[in-house]
């Protein structure tokens, strides 16, 4: 096996798949739910990583420090998920998407320090 067909094989990505949709109305839609109603927003992992104004600026650096490629994914971004819940988080190992984190146990974590820890212990199982 030549040592760039290794690299490829051994490349991991952490997807982030947020419960909401890409396009300017819902962006739109969605900032202004935030505002007048953050407690009913759908998307857990949007809440918690951003603020009203964008990325939170303690979640931008723990993205930055991973050791591994990430990506943010809007669901009409994705064409299948593990689960039919959202948000959720893999880790895409070798053309597969493996459940990470599942939308059940982001709607559960309290702040983005939990956050940050659960993905964490996640990454190191």
């Amino acid at each position: 096996m030549s040592r760039s067909t290794l690299y490829t094989a051994e490349e991991k990505e952490l997807v982030f798949v947020y419960n909401a949709r890409s396009d300017l109305f819902s962006k739109a839609t969605d900032f202004a739910h935030k505002i007048i109603s953050p407690s009913t927003y759908s998307c857990s992992l949007c809440s918690l990583t951003h603020g009203r104004l964008g990325m939170h600026r303690e979640w931008a650096a723990f993205i930055k420090s991973l050791s591994i490629k990430v990506s943010f994914r809007y669901k009409d971004q994705v064409k299948s998920y593990p689960q039919d819940d959202l948000p959720q988080v893999w880790l895409q190992s070798g053309g597969n998407n493996n459940l990470l984190i599942t939308a059940g146990e982001l709607n559960a974590v309290p702040t983005l320090e939990s956050l940050m820890e659960l993905i964490k212990q996640r990454l190191k199982e």
